[in-house]
This record gives C-alpha cells, sequence and structure tokens, in this order.
C-alpha cells in the first residue's frame, strides 16, 4: 500500500516516507517496507481479490481504478472513436464534392458527432 505519512521499522529500521510501498497488516500487526522484515513480524502475504486483480490487469498492475475512473477513460476513449468517425466521413464529403467552409465544417463535425453518440444510445 502507498503510505500517507512518513515512518520507520521499529524492528529493522527501514525508513519510508509519504507516498512510498509499504506491507502493512492490522491483525497481528506487521509494518515494513522490507518484504522479509514485514514476514517476520507474523505478516501475511498480500493475495489480491478477483475484482482487485482485474483492475490491475487494466493498469498493468500499478494501481486499481474507480468504477468512475474506468467510465472516464471508456468516455474519453469513445470520443476519440467518435472524432475518427467523423473527421474519416468529413475527408470522404469533400472528397466527393469538394472543400467546405470553415463554419460548415464545424457544423458538420458536430452533427455527426451527435448522431454516432444518439445512435449508440
Amino acid at each position: 500500500m502507498k503510505t500517507q505519512y512518513p515512518g520507520a521499522c521499529k524492528l529493522c529500521g527501514a525508513i519510508w516516507k509519504v507516498g512510498d510501498d509499504i506491507l502493512y497488516q492490522k491483525d497481528p500487526k506487521a509494518i515494513c517496507s522490507d518484504e522479509e522484515c514485514y514476514t517476520q513480524q507474523g505478516g501475511k502475504p498480500f493475495v489480491p481479490s478477483k475484482k482487485d486483480s482485474t483492475e490491475q490487469t487494466q493498469l498493468g498492475g500499478m494501481s486499481t481504478l474507480s468504477s468512475l475512473e474506468k467510465k472516464m477513460g471508456d468516455a474519453g476513449a469513445l470520443d476519440a472513436q467518435l472524432a475518427n468517425i467523423t473527421m474519416k466521413r468529413l475527408h470522404d464529403v469533400e472528397q466527393q464534392f469538394g472543400e467546405i467552409d470553415m463554419p460548415q465544417k464545424l457544423i458538420f463535425l458536430e452533427s455527426w458527432a451527435r448522431t454516432l453518440a444518439m445512435s449508440l444510445r
């Protein structure tokens, strides 16, 4: 876990600062940044739940995503896909009918993006 406070191990003297990774167990109490010292204190290895391991896999094991962060990431990916589809459609229309003035391009892009987004509901 990431620490919220600086500290030091009472047994081996290992020091950690805010944001460092440490091993922590409430009962029996075991806390240290050194895994060997932690297990000597009676600490058990951390076994993530299935939910934890799925979320960690999505981030390459670095940390877990909250459901809001996942939804925002999905929305960002969807937004990028909608933008790509809309820009491709604009390019196709301009190839077929000639270049469109900037104000009409913006209206076209907004209209296509809305149409695509509404079709996903």
